[in-house]
């Protein structure tokens, strides 16, 4: 199934308080988690979007492999002052340019959050220590959100 381009509020949350739409779906192994934008990003979606199908579709809560990119390897450890990091040249190159992880305090039903930039690319998988993936898709360039829990919340791989 790809990404619908026709209607992508179909199935988002109301906006919180901070304007952000969120999507529920499951990890890989199962567990709930959330990906968002600002609802105005869903509202008008890229009309310029050049995607190969073949490798940038997205099947929510799908367990199989759905993006043919090799993985690559990053260290993206929860940092304790929200500050935003550069990414590599090789992840900037898939369209990540910069993210922000971490910890939300209590109470929240997520405890993570990794907030990132993208420039291109409409399709990202995260994986975790854990090695729980999270599938994000995203209708326009710009910043996106992840909400997870997991015992070891750092990213080790992305794709």
């Amino acid at each position: 199934m790809y990404i619908p381009m026709t209607d992508p509020t179909d199935g988002w949350s109301a906006p919180d308080a901070n304007g952000i739409a969120w999507k529920k779906l499951k990890s890989k192994y199962g567990k709930d988690f959330e990906y968002g934008c600002k609802l105005a990003d869903l509202r008008y979606p890229n009309t310029n979007i050049q995607t190969n199908h073949d490798e940038m579709r997205v099947q929510s809560g799908s367990t199989n492999d759905l993006i043919r990119l090799p993985w690559i390897d990053v260290n993206w450890p929860v940092n304790e002052n929200d500050r935003w990091e550069r990414t590599s040249p090789e992840v900037a190159s898939r369209g990540i340019m910069g993210y922000s992880l971490y910890f939300n305090g209590h109470p929240n039903v997520y405890d993570y959050t990794l907030d990132f930039r993208n420039t291109k690319g409409w399709a990202f998988h995260f994986k975790d220590e854990t090695g729980d993936i999270y599938r994000v898709a995203t209708w326009r360039n710009g910043i996106h959100y992840l909400k997870y829990n997991s015992r070891k919340p750092t990213i080790i791989m992305l794709r």
